[in-house]
């Protein structure tokens, strides 16, 4: 198979969000209590075939 054009070569091990540089909560008070713990998505680019998508693939 030939090499992908614009292939990433190298990619973050690590996909943590990095520590945010201010403290939020005490430059906003008034956002504490509604506040609730999130899940951050760290999406990888793929190469999909068009047996994965519903778009140019089958449904089932």
């Amino acid at each position: 198979m030939p090499e992908a054009v614009g292939k990433i070569v190298a990619m973050n091990v690590d996909p943590d969000t990095p520590p945010r540089p201010l403290d939020a909560a005490a430059v906003f008070p008034q956002l504490v209590p509604p506040a609730s713990t999130v899940t951050r998505l760290h999406p990888r680019p793929g190469a999909p075939t068009w047996y994965d998508s519903s778009i140019g693939g089958p449904l089932l």
